[in-house]
C-alpha cells in the first residue's frame, strides 16, 4: 500500500474500492489482496471505513435494485432478486472478514434492506404480492424474499417444513420499525 494515502472520505473509498469490486463482482478476493486491504483497514479509523463501505454498498445495491426493477414480470424480478441475494450474502461474509474488527455484517444487511425495500418498495414487495396473487407455485420465490427480510432483521429464516398436527404455530415478533445501524 502507498504510504502517502490520504485517509479522508474519498481516500478511504479509493483504498477499499478495488478489493470490494473483486469481492462483489467476481466473488473472489485473493490472499494478497485480502491481507493488504485488511492491514489498511486496521490502520484507518472506524468512521472513515464505515463511510467508505456505506458509499460503495449503496451504489452497488442501488444498481442491483435498478436492474431488478427494469425487468418486466414479477417472476423475473424475484428470480433476479433471489440470485442477487444469494451472491450478496456470500460477499457480505467476505466483507465481514476483511473488516473483522468492525463487525460490519449487520451494517451491510441494513444497507441492503434500505436500498432494496425502503427506497424502492415496488421492486420486490409488489412483485412478491403479484406472484402470490397468481398462485402459480411462486411460493418459493416469495419465501426467498421473506427469508431475506428475516435474516436482515436477525430473526432467522422460515423453516422448510412446518408440522401443524394440533399444535399452534409460534409467532416471532418482528420490530415495526427498521433497526438503524448507522
Amino acid at each position: 500500500m502507498n504510504a502517502n494515502l490520504r485517509f479522508d472520505r474519498d481516500g478511504a473509498l479509493n483504498v477499499i474500492k478495488d478489493t470490494l469490486i473483486k469481492v462483489f463482482l467476481s466473488g473472489e478476493c485473493g490472499a494478497i489482496d485480502y491481507m493488504a486491504i485488511s492491514a489498511t483497514v486496521r490502520q484507518s479509523t472506524r468512521g472513515l471505513m464505515h463511510e467508505a463501505l456505506n458509499r460503495y454498498l449503496r451504489q452497488f445495491i442501488s444498481e442491483k435494485a435498478a436492474k431488478i426493477g427494469a425487468l418486466t414480470t414479477p417472476v423475473d424480478r424475484l428470480l433476479e432478486y433471489k440470485s442477487a441475494w444469494k451472491k450478496f450474502k456470500g460477499c457480505v461474509m467476505d466483507t465481514d472478514r476483511i473488516f473483522a474488527q468492525y463487525k460490519v455484517h449487520e451494517f451491510c444487511m441494513a444497507i441492503w434492506m434500505d436500498e432494496m425495500f425502503y427506497k424502492m418498495p415496488w421492486v420486490i414487495m409488489d412483485s412478491a404480492h403479484a406472484v402470490l396473487d397468481e398462485e402459480d407455485g411462486g411460493n418459493d420465490l416469495v419465501k426467498v424474499v421473506t427469508n431475506s427480510l428475516l435474516e436482515m432483521m436477525g430473526i432467522g429464516t422460515v423453516p422448510e417444513t412446518t408440522k401443524r398436527r394440533g399444535k399452534k404455530r409460534r409467532r416471532t415478533s418482528c420490530p415495526e420499525t427498521p433497526v438503524n445501524y448507522w
